[in-house]
């Protein structure tokens, strides 16, 4: 069984598109985890509507916690997960059907040969606009991505993981405690497995990325202005991810970092 976790707020105006290609996927065994932020729309009314008419695939949680944040109430579906398996879920993005197909073939080929391991496995999507036109193919190549998964430090330097295309296994949460309020929950829990364990990427858009006004993050103009920000504020970013790194379960060099964020950053311009 998979937990498929989706935190929502106010997503009423997609969230029928992303639910309704969750339950069209291959892969029949899943169930989803939702937490809601705090809306003030309709999302709620929606997903009660799924929950009466699949009241075995979808469930609310209800709590008194109010408003965590994308990173907080992503932790908080993590711990009300128990499933073999899981997967992140954002509320405006459309599945291809196989998604979870295909990323479960590959989870299971790779516990072969790694077993006990957190491995988490993701993919690449193509980006729709906000009525589901394509705007290009591959977010990996619109990002001049580098393919980073294979160094813990590459990884800290440039997060490729995109946590709405992600499957992991059970050993996961063992190894992710928490996830910080202040911190992208996708490149927090993905540099942590990749420590421990595995993180294998498919270069196969398997997600349609919804751009819009309201992302929390979006697919961004990649050039060389963007770039040379990117260089630019390294030595600013020392104090902030200096302070987040001290939360990892290990021990990061900084300046070993720095080094490979600006080399990967030359790289990518």
């Amino acid at each position: 069984m998979i937990d498929i976790l989706l935190p929502t707020y106010n997503g009423a105006v997609y969230i029928r598109q992303q639910l309704d290609s969750i339950i069209n996927q291959t892969y029949p065994e899943w169930h989803v985890i939702i937490r809601d932020d705090g809306s003030s729309d309709d999302t709620i009314e929606i997903i009660n509507e799924y929950i009466v008419v699949y009241p075995h695939k979808f469930s609310l949680i209800r709590d008194n916690l109010g408003n965590q944040g994308t990173s907080g109430n992503i932790d908080l579906l993590m711990h009300h997960s128990s499933a073999d398996y899981f997967m992140f879920c954002d509320q405006d993005d459309i599945w291809e059907p196989n998604k979870i197909e295909v990323c479960m073939q590959t989870m299971t080929s790779l516990e072969v040969n790694n077993p006990q391991k957190p491995i988490l496995v993701c993919s690449d999507a193509c980006c729709i606009d906000e009525n589901n036109k394509v705007i290009c193919n591959s977010f990996f190549a619109s990002q001049k991505f580098i393919d980073t998964t294979d160094s813990l430090y590459k990884m800290l330097a440039l997060n490729i993981v995109q946590g709405s295309t992600t499957l992991m296994n059970r050993y996961v949460r063992e190894v992710v405690k928490f996830i910080p309020k202040d911190y992208y929950h996708d490149a927090w829990v993905a540099c942590i497995v990749k420590y421990y364990g595995i993180v294998q990427y498919l270069h196969q858009p398997l997600l349609r990325y919804r751009q819009h006004q309201n992302n929390v993050v979006g697919a961004l103009n990649v050039g060389p202005q963007y770039m040379i920000g990117k260089i630019s504020i390294i030595v600013n970013l020392f104090k902030h991810y200096k302070k987040t790194f001290a939360l990892l379960p290990f021990r990061i060099s900084i300046l070993k970092w720095a080094i490979y964020k600006l080399i990967i950053n030359l790289k990518r311009f």
